[in-house]
């Protein structure tokens, strides 16, 4: 009897582990969570031309369980040099330095402005065979606390906008109908905006308002005024190809290509005004070619300032 008890009993201990892992095998395996920082030390080598930039940062990976992130890609460049800093189970940190591209947009030249991102998705893990792991494997999540730009950050030309941004998505593979957790940190530059005013739009408006102040000469005065203009309206077109020069040839026009081809409305103008004067002049038309003189004294500046006010609206 006592040999029967002891029997039941050890059946029990036995059974018992068995049971509960059952109930478990047949749940869905909750996807990793990795928790990702990133502090920027240094931000360089932007060349608006082709989009390329450099990124030197500190990556931090935190999961939820022993895992390893460390095959990740960057999806918009690639690793020049990467070193592994830290390197628990748990948790995993690189020092990184990367080559990244990122698309440009010149249309609000001199005021533009440019998001710069680093873009990383799980990888091609050739130790194992495999892809990278889908969202049902691992999901990326924002780290605040260990996310943050160095105040040494700078790049020549730009002011650096403090506040960055750090965001995850799911991006979606039609072709492989899979689905993977992406990372992207961002932060924009823009453009001094005391520089663009007075490189840029200060000396085209002077050049205009000397071409107006032509308009101020009387009729007898004709040859003078028409010098005048043809200086502004020289003037003018060097400008502009002086500041086509500093950017890359792009297939639009730019803020700045509009406000200069605005400019040449009043200069172009005021030339034939004064070559419609000086025809009524020598022809012995005087009270017509001073009629001239007053109106388009008046229209020119008016039309000049309501085409460039519409150009600003559009900025």
């Amino acid at each position: 009897m006592r040999f029967l008890i002891i029997a039941a009993l050890l059946w029990i201990a036995s059974a018992t582990p068995a049971m509960g892992a059952s109930a478990p095998a047949g749940q869905p395996v909750r996807p990793g969570r990795v928790e990702v920082g990133l502090y920027l030390l240094n931000l360089g080598g932007l060349d608006t031309g082709t989009g390329t930039y450099t990124m030197d940062l500190y990556l931090s990976f935190h999961c939820d369980r022993p895992c390893d992130p460390s095959h990740f890609e960057i999806m918009n460049g690639r690793v020049t040099h990467s070193v592994a800093v830290d390197n628990k189970s748990q948790q995993k940190v690189f020092r990184i330095q990367a080559a990244l591209v990122a698309p440009i947009n010149l249309r609000d030249y001199p005021f533009d402005s440019h998001k710069l991102s680093f873009i990383i998705e799980d990888g091609n893990v050739a130790a194992r065979g495999a892809l990278g792991q889908t969202i049902d494997e691992q999901i990326y999540l924002v780290d605040p606390t260990r996310t943050a730009v160095s105040p040494l950050v700078q790049v020549t030309g730009w002011t650096v906008d403090p506040h960055w941004r750090a965001a995850t998505s799911d991006n979606v593979y039609p072709t492989f109908k899979e689905i993977y957790s992406r990372y992207e940190f961002s932060l924009r530059i823009v453009r001094p905006l005391l520089t663009a005013v007075l490189k840029v739009l200060l000396p085209a408006i002077f050049l205009v308002i000397v071409g107006l102040l032509g308009l101020l000469l009387a009729p007898d005065k004709v040859t003078q005024r028409l010098t005048v203009g043809t200086s502004a309206l020289v003037g003018s077109v060097l400008l502009h190809l002086n500041l086509t020069s500093t950017i890359p040839p792009v297939g639009y026009l730019t803020f700045a290509d509009k406000f200069m081809l605005i400019n040449y409305v009043p200069l172009v103008l005021a030339v034939a005004a004064t070559v419609w004067m000086l025809w009524l002049t020598d022809r012995k038309q005087d009270a017509r070619a001073h009629r001239v003189h007053i109106i388009s004294g008046v229209v020119i500046p008016v039309v000049w300032i309501a085409l460039q006010g519409v150009n600003l609206l559009t900025l």
